[in-house]
């Protein structure tokens, strides 16, 4: 792949439930080394688009290209090892299980010499990640135990474990405190720097202006 080509690419895509169009024959094209916003009003169909990227829900039609190549996501491990990496406005973490254990959630963790989890590495690495958030977080407790801002930091630590190419995020500054939020504006624009292509969902247009390189508004589920 050029680096001019795209690397990823919906075309046509097409999602209806019962009474409603939730996506109407949309067409999206993410280049490589971008912040790519998407904004729209709730119900606007951003969420059902994402969810298609992540292969929580099936389009009715339509085709998504990775690196030039037909996909088919199906599972959100299919868009693990596309190398999609998605932070949803519903966090989806694990209430009894620590921090650590839910940012590595699904991933192999590290093993002793004995090949037990070392517990102690895998915690390191979660604090490792979190001090990237400028977050000094307890990764060693449940995170039902956390506040709703610091969940949702254990959340985007998650996203940036994959170590990815492309970050899907889904109105991530809902429960931040500013400081946070130029915190992980300051991450994107590393990530971008790194090659990575980042999707930044949200309604909120002051957030647009600050990070986005290109802008595609939806309404009613399709592209305006």
């Amino acid at each position: 792949m050029s680096a001019t080509a795209p690397v990823l690419e919906l075309k046509g895509i097409l999602k209806d439930y019962p009474g409603v169009r939730a996506v109407d024959y949309v067409d999206l094209v993410l280049m490589p080394g971008e912040v790519h916003a998407l904004v729209g009003e709730n119900g606007a169909g951003k969420s059902t688009l994402i969810k298609i990227m992540a292969g929580v829900v099936a389009p009715d039609t339509g085709q998504i290209q990775v690196r030039g190549q037909p996909v088919e996501i199906e599972s959100g491990q299919d868009s693990y090892q596309l190398g999609l990496s998605f932070i949803h406005q519903e966090l989806n973490l694990v209430p009894y299980l620590d921090g650590a254990e839910n940012i590595f959630l699904g991933r192999p963790y590290p093993q002793t010499r004995l090949g037990t989890v070392s517990w102690r590495e895998l915690r390191a690495r979660a604090s490792d990640i979190l001090a990237l958030l400028g977050a000094s977080i307890p990764v060693d407790v449940p995170v039902g135990r956390l506040s709703p801002g610091d969940q949702a930091m254990i959340s985007i630590a998650r996203a940036l474990a994959g170590e990815a190419s492309i970050y899907v995020m889904d109105e991530p500054m809902a429960s931040l405190a500013s400081q946070e939020i130029e915190r992980l504006f300051a991450v994107i624009r590393s990530l971008k720097a790194q090659g990575a292509t980042v999707v930044y969902v949200s309604h909120r247009l002051d957030e647009v202006f600050e990070i986005a390189d290109r802008v595609t508004v939806m309404r009613d589920g399709a592209v305006v």
